[in-house]
């Protein structure tokens, strides 16, 4: 058994051969990277691509870079199952599509440092926290850490766990059916934890994937399942009926108002369920009675113009630099 390095960063990835080279080679060139402090755990769900002859030159290169196949695709049991493929007192969680910042390395490794002795929930949320922007929150229970993110919890990317924190989970792989994972996780670990860290500074970015899958419903997983998660930690008294009401409220105005604007103008972009071609009508059946319906509806009219006469604009820039060429 190999010696416990500090941090693992654990990368799950199926069929993604193109971002992922460019994730890892964002990441080997950090200089934290060759140290024994460090490991990458790789695990592979069965990939079809050629991701397995692209990570064997990593691995053959680099000794801290493991790589792991599924004999199977195991869809979102490949997340769990990423981390406990880990050996590192701290585990972090990460797309495959991330784009890591010179200071990465160095900002998680300062981090589980300051806070290896009081292992607080550490949530690493990369400046994604629409107005609430500051670089780090300081939360003293479920209710507060859940206003600061609302449903930014459902990121991947901001996930991390100390490695004593997956005994606090009664089924490590329950969820998975969800597409929640992660958030049923994180709930689960809450219940049972007070201090928790959320660390807000911007080290990555993410690269934009081309006809990315949304077809595991976006209704379906961000209303139905995401709610439900919060509303049965509301039954067993850990979250508060007003920290329900405000996420409920929150997802509404600032997720579903802008996929909404996203599913009619860029339907091209995503993979999509048949079951959500009418995405506007299935949130709207659920809060047209709500006082604050009204904010959502001017919300997307507005959205809506918005993106139209920034095409508008882009259209007739680009037939002015048109005629200007065939001028020359």
């Amino acid at each position: 058994m190999r010696e416990k390095p500090l941090l693992s960063i654990c990368i799950p990835t199926y069929n993604r051969v193109q971002y992922l080279t460019k994730s890892l080679d964002s990441l080997v060139c950090l200089l934290e990277f060759n140290s024994s402090e460090v490991e990458v755990i790789i695990s592979d769900n069965a990939s079809t691509d050629n991701t397995q002859e692209m990570v064997k030159k990593y691995t053959t290169e680099y000794s801290n870079i493991h790589y792991y196949r599924n004999n199977e695709n195991i869809k979102d049991k490949n997340f769990p199952t990423s981390i406990t493929r880990a050996n590192g007192k701290f585990r972090k969680l990460c797309n495959d599509t991330l784009i890591y910042s010179g200071g990465y390395l160095a900002y998680l490794l300062n981090n589980i440092k300051v806070y290896q002795k009081d292992k607080p929930f550490l949530f690493f949320q990369n400046y994604n926290l629409g107005k609430k922007q500051k670089d780090k929150y300081d939360c003293t229970n479920i209710n507060d850490f859940l206003r600061v993110c609302s449903f930014y919890i459902t990121w991947i990317g901001a996930f991390g766990f100390w490695e004593n924190e997956l005994l606090l989970v009664d089924d490590w792989f329950g969820g998975c059916e969800t597409s929640l994972w992660q958030a049923k996780v994180l709930l689960e670990i809450l219940s049972k934890k007070n201090k928790i860290v959320v660390l807000n500074e911007q080290k990555v970015s993410v690269q934009e994937v081309k006809k990315k899958d949304i077809s595991y419903g976006l209704y379906n997983v961000f209303y139905k399942n995401y709610l439900k998660l919060i509303s049965d930690k509301v039954e067993s008294g850990v979250v508060d009926q007003s920290c329900y009401n405000f996420l409920r409220k929150d997802i509404l105005l600032n997720f579903f108002s802008i996929w909404v604007v996203n599913h009619k103008l860029n339907k091209q972009k995503y993979r999509m369920s048949t079951c959500e071609e009418n995405l506007e009508d299935l949130v709207a059946a659920e809060y047209k009675n709500e006082s604050y319906f009204i904010f959502y509806f001017c919300k997307v009219r507005f959205l809506l113009y918005k993106q139209k006469l920034k095409g508008f604009v882009r259209g007739v820039i680009s037939h002015a630099a048109s005629g200007l060429l065939i001028k020359r």
